[in-house]
C-alpha cells in the first residue's frame, strides 16, 4: 500500500503511512479484491482470504451505536402515546360511568327512539304481542286465570288515504278467544270474526282528524325534543348516586352498577322550576306546545311561569348498567307504594314488571314497526247499520261464542259464562217495598 504524500511502502491493511505518519487512501483496499475473483473457485483458498480480512475493520464505520440510541429514543414516544391513549379512554370510560351522564346518553337515545313516533310517515305497520304473568300470594286462582291470556294487536295506518286498519286478538292458553277487527275508510266498521257475519256500520263523525298532519307532527316533536333536552340539561350530580348490585335477567346472574336519581320532594320541586322556567323562554317550544294542546300561547306561559307548590313523593329512577360501555340492563321507577320496572331482553322485546303490595304482575312485550310500507286498506264490502243490531243478535254471538274452545276453558276456570251475566242483568230485580205500606207520622217534642 503506497502512501500519497512521500510514496512510501506500507503493509496492506496499514491505516497510516508508518515514515510520515500521513492516513492512507482506504480505496487502496478494495483494488486487490477484484483480481480475487477468479480465484475464489480453486483450491488455494487460504491466501485469499489475507486481503479479505483487512477489509473488515472498514465495517465499524457503520453508526452501529447510533442505531441503538435511535431504537431506544423511539420506545419513549411510543409509551407516550400509548399512554396517552390509555389514560384517555380511562378518562372516557368514568366519564361515561358518571351517573348524571349515564342518564343523559340514556335519555338521548330514548329520544331518538321515541321521536321516530312523531315523525311524518306515509304508512305505518305495527305489530306487538304482549303476554301477561302474574303473581299474588292472596289470590293464586286469579293469577292463574290471567297468567293463561295473551294478546296482539296489528294496526295498518294510512295517513295520505285516511284509512287504518286494525286487529286486536284475545287469547286464553293459546287459543284464540276474540278477533276483533276495526276498518276506517270513508266510515267506521267492526265485527268480530267468527261471530259476527258482517261488519257493523258505526254512525261515527269523520276521523279525519285522527291522522296525522306534518304540522302537527313537527310541532309534537319539537315539544317532545326540546323538554327532554331541557329536562337532561337540568339534571345536579347532587341528585345521583351509585351502588353496585347484582341482578338476575333471564335466569343468569349480572354484576350491575345502580345508576340512582334521587326525586323527592325537594329535588323534584327544584328540577321542575328550572325545567319550567327554560322552556317558558323558549318562543318556539311556547309556540309548537300551544298548537298541539289547541290552546293560546299566552295559556302555556301562564302554566309554565306558575308556582311550583305541589307535593311530591319521594321518587327513586334507577338505570342499571352493565360493562364498560355501560350497557343498560334495567330500569325501575319506585315510590313509597309502587315499583315500575323495565328490562330490554331484547331490541324488540321487553319485560314490564310493576309490584304494588303483595302483588306482581309482569307484562312482556314484542313489537316490530315498518314505516312507508305499501298498504291497501279497504271499506267492508258487506256490512249492516249498527240500529239493526237488538238484543237477539247480542245473544246470537254469545251463543257462537259457546262453541269457542278458548271461551269454555275460561268459563271452566271462573265458574260463569257471558250467559249467566246477561241473565243476571237482563232479569228484573223483585221490589219488596212494593209488599210493605210504611206510614211513619211521628211528633217529638223536645225542651231544653
Amino acid at each position: 500500500m503506497k502512501c500519497n504524500y512521500c510514496n512510501t511502502e506500507n503493509e496492506n491493511g496499514s491505516k497510516f503511512c508508518f515514515n510520515c505518519g500521513a492516513k492512507l487512501e482506504q480505496e487502496v483496499v478494495v483494488e486487490p479484491v477484484q483480481p480475487v475473483q477468479e480465484p475464489v473457485q480453486s483450491e488455494p483458498v487460504a491466501p485469499v482470504q489475507e486481503p479479505v480480512v483487512p477489509v473488515q475493520p472498514v465495517q465499524p464505520v457503520q453508526p452501529q451505536p447510533v442505531q441503538n440510541k435511535k431504537k431506544g429514543n423511539g420506545v419513549v414516544p411510543v409509551l407516550v402515546v400509548v399512554l396517552l391513549l390509555l389514560l384517555a379512554l380511562g378518562g372516557f370510560i368514568f366519564f361515561m360511568s358518571t351517573p348524571t351522564n349515564v342518564y343523559k346518553t340514556t335519555i338521548k337515545k330514548s329520544t331518538k327512539l321515541l321521536s321516530n313516533v312523531v315523525n311524518d310517515y306515509d304508512t305505518s305497520l305495527i305489530s306487538v304481542k304482549v303476554t301477561p304473568k302474574m303473581e299474588a300470594s292472596y289470590d293464586d286462582e286469579t293469577s292463574k286465570v290471567i297468567n293463561k291470556f295473551g294478546f296482539e294487536v296489528l294496526t295498518k295506518t294510512d295517513n295520505v288515504n285516511k284509512a287504518f286498519d286494525y286487529s286486536a286478538i284475545i287469547k286464553y292458553n293459546n287459543n284464540e278467544l276474540l278477533n276483533l277487527n276495526a276498518v276506517y275508510k270513508n266510515g267506521l266498521y267492526i265485527t268480530l270474526k267468527d261471530l259476527l257475519p258482517n261488519y257493523i256500520k258505526l254512525d261515527v263523525e269523520q276521523l279525519d282528524d285522527f291522522f296525522t298532519k306534518k304540522e302537527f307532527n313537527e310541532d309534537a316533536k319539537y315539544v317532545f325534543t326540546k323538554t327532554v333536552d331541557v329536562l337532561s340539561s337540568s339534571l345536579k350530580d347532587s341528585y345521583f348516586e351509585k351502588e353496585n348490585e347484582t341482578l338476575t335477567i333471564n335466569g343468569k346472574e349480572v354484576k350491575a352498577t345502580a345508576n340512582i336519581l334521587n326525586l323527592n320532594s325537594d329535588n323534584a320541586k327544584e328540577l321542575s322550576k328550572n325545567v319550567k322556567s327554560k322552556l317558558a323562554k323558549d318562543k318556539k317550544f311556547v309556540s309548537s306546545y300551544a298548537k298541539v294542546l289547541d290552546i293560546t300561547e299566552q295559556e302555556v306561559l301562564e302554566s309554565l311561569n306558575s308556582e311550583v307548590d305541589a307535593y311530591y313523593d319521594d321518587m327513586k329512577v334507577v338505570i342499571y348498567t352493565s360493562g364498560i360501555m355501560q350497557k343498560v340492563v334495567r330500569v325501575k321507577f319506585s315510590d313509597d307504594y309502587d315499583t315500575f320496572i323495565v328490562t330490554p331482553i331484547n331490541e324488540n322485546n321487553y319485560e314490564v314488571v310493576v309490584e304494588a303490595d303483595e302483588t306482581k304482575v309482569a307484562v312482556n312485550i314484542e313489537y316490530t314497526v315498518e314505516y312507508n310500507t305499501r298498504l291497501n286498506i279497504q271499506a267492508p264490502s258487506s256490512f249492516v247499520d249498527a240500529e239493526e243490531l237488538d238484543t237477539t243478535a247480542i245473544l246470537g254471538i254469545i251463543e257462537k261464542l259457546g262453541d269457542n274452545k278458548a271461551y269454555k276453558e275460561l268459563t271452566g276456570d271462573i265458574g260463569f259464562s257471558l250467559a249467566d251475566l246477561m241473565t243476571l242483568f237482563t232479569t228484573p230485580s223483585y221490589d219488596y217495598s212494593s209488599d210493605y205500606n210504611y206510614d211513619y207520622d211521628y211528633d217529638y217534642n223536645y225542651t231544653y
